[in-house]
């Protein structure tokens, strides 16, 4: 570092009959002062406080003005008395050469450390998953997009973003593109995704995960046939097996020390979701009405759903629903302290595995849509919005939804008869 006329030292050097030695520079007896090494240029500067340091003194060829060059400490713990008269002779015979020290040092530019490049799996995780996240109703969504990443993004995720080519794309792609299509290919969206969203702050050029023109024709276009194959479908119970069914549930809770069964038989007296039910709030009902709304966050399109209630529908819930409790339908609690958490997300599942094995709670829906086109009248629009379908533009939406609840209620009174063995089938036009 360069010393300043600011420090403190005398203001003459003492005079050196001969060099320095590695005594006088490491011993604490050593004077106050300024000492030269001889002549060479080098200097030990002992402060009042005990401190020591190294100088290099010469003249600016151009003024003639003393100037003073810092090279380090010294002492016990500091440069050693050779290595400063070494760098003492270099700088000499940089001046020599022409080369002023202090000048040749500031004009080095100082080079800033490089900043280290953002990895796939960090902007991934960190950027991108979070504000992508907030589109989600359900939690688990997130923790779902994560593990398919972390579990088949392996390749990309420690690589820079900028140097991720269509190969190393592949690389994560190809092994699972025929065994688990599906998957494969939500993950190459979601890939696209990522790379479009870290451009142009993070990687710049065409997107090597992008598809039409480019992984299209890695993978070949898939048939139209192909593609409805891929599509998932929720197994349903043909509606004709629906009542006995529903018997079965109810005899498996008489023995049951859980609402699973009423959740269940609940489900499917609304035509409603998994998520719908078990995440059912006590003030979202209103006894008097007859209704059931559920709020828009937890609604596939985003908006309120009013579900007429009947009154089989109706007496589950004074069964189930408890005064001061945050849901309708309760996880099971191992004692009394535990918290109070609603219907685990598979105990719907697992109920109708046992009574009707091979289907699934959200093909109960399918069932009662194709029960209500086969077996009534009513208007397609009305079992439409039973089932919380979105139909028309605004303005109908607008018209529709003060009159429709009550349009809906002789549909789901009849579905709650068909269930309970009353009426085989149901002619009506509401």
């Amino acid at each position: 570092m360069t010393m300043t006329e600011a420090d403190q030292r005398p203001a003459k050097p003492k005079k050196a009959a001969s060099r320095l030695t590695a005594l006088l520079v490491n011993s604490a007896k050593t004077a106050p002062g300024l000492y030269g090494d001889g002549g060479n240029g080098l200097y030990l500067n002992v402060r009042a406080s005990g401190s020591r340091a190294w100088a290099f003194r010469y003249r600016h060829r151009g003024t003639g003005k003393l100037r003073e060059m810092g090279l380090g400490t010294a002492g016990p713990n500091g440069v050693p008395l050779q290595d400063a008269r070494d760098r003492a002779a270099a700088l000499k015979a940089d001046l020599r050469a022409g080369i002023d020290p202090i000048d040749a040092k500031r004009a080095v530019p100082v080079l800033e450390a490089p900043v280290a490049k953002k990895t796939f799996g960090v902007f991934a995780l960190q950027d991108w998953l979070p504000a992508y996240a907030k589109g989600f109703k359900n939690p688990r969504s997130e923790r779902e997009v994560r593990r398919v990443l972390e579990l088949h993004a392996k390749t990309l995720f420690p690589m820079a973003l900028d140097s991720i080519t269509k190969t190393d794309v592949l690389a994560d792609l190809t092994p699972i593109w025929s065994t688990k299509p599906k998957t494969a290919r939500e993950l190459r969206a979601k890939i696209e995704t990522i790379l479009q969203a870290a451009t142009p702050d993070h990687r710049q050029g065409e997107n090597p995960a992008r598809w039409r023109g480019n992984l299209e024709a890695t993978f070949g276009r898939d048939s139209k046939a192909k593609r409805k194959l891929r599509i998932r479908k929720h197994p349903a119970v043909p509606y004709d097996e629906l009542p006995a069914v529903v018997r079965a549930l109810r005899e498996r809770h008489t023995e049951a020390d859980t609402s699973v069964n009423l959740a269940l038989e609940f489900l499917i007296l609304t035509a409603g979701r998994t998520n719908e039910i078990r995440s059912m709030a006590p003030a979202e009902v209103d006894f008097a009405k007859k209704v059931w709304t559920v709020p828009a966050e937890r609604m596939k399109n985003s908006e309120p759903h009013t579900v007429p209630l009947a009154p089989r529908a109706v007496e589950i819930l004074k069964v189930v629903l408890k005064p001061n409790r945050p849901w309708v339908f309760e996880g099971l609690q191992k004692d009394s302290n535990d918290e109070i958490k609603p219907m685990g997300h598979n105990a719907m599942s697992h109920a109708l595995k046992a009574v009707a094995p091979g289907y699934t709670p959200h093909g109960l829906r399918s069932s009662f849509r194709d029960w209500a086109g086969d077996e009534t009248e009513f208007a397609r629009e009305v079992v439409e919005h039973a089932l919380a379908h979105t139909l028309g533009n605004e303005s109908e939406k607008a018209y529709r939804r003060g009159k429709a609840v009550e349009r809906r209620r002789p549909l789901m009174e009849a579905w709650a008869d068909f269930l309970d063995g009353r009426n085989a089938s149901v002619s009506r036009t509401t």
